[in-house]
């Protein structure tokens, strides 16, 4: 009997994410697809972000209860970002790993420079011995 995997994806915009999980088997969950409209244009509205992220992790425990594997891709600046992950693969006593990327490569959605580099400032590297709390 295969197990079931959740995977979580973090980086900075540009740090190859997407390009990561296309490689993986796993159904891709990123909170930038909650900002593609019914003609497949990204429009991002930061007034909406909570609401993208809440999308996710509905979509995220949607696939892991219909037995499918999931890959997040989503930056988790803040460690505690991934916690509700973490739990959700806890409780559904399902494999849980986190990875981190750090290429370098253009951002497909134009995140400014300064913004990223503001992002890069705040971002919490994990270890896996990290117990996340909160």
């Amino acid at each position: 009997m295969k197990t079931q995997k959740l995977t979580l994806l973090r980086g900075l915009p540009g740090s190859g994410k997407t390009t990561y999980a296309s490689n993986m088997k796993a159904v891709l969950i990123e909170a930038d697809q909650f900002f593609i409209d019914k003609f497949g244009e990204y429009k991002f509205n930061p007034k909406l972000i909570k609401d993208a992220h809440v999308w996710c992790q509905l979509e995220t425990k949607r696939n892991l209860n219909a037995g499918r594997d999931v890959v997040v891709a989503n930056t988790f600046i803040k460690l505690w970002e991934t916690k509700f992950y973490q739990e959700l693969a806890r409780t559904m006593t399902i494999t849980f790993e986190i990875i981190e990327l750090n290429g370098r490569y253009p951002n497909v959605h134009g995140v400014p420079p300064a913004t990223i580099e503001r992002m890069a400032s705040q971002f919490e590297p994990f270890h896996a011995a990290t117990k996340l709390e909160g």
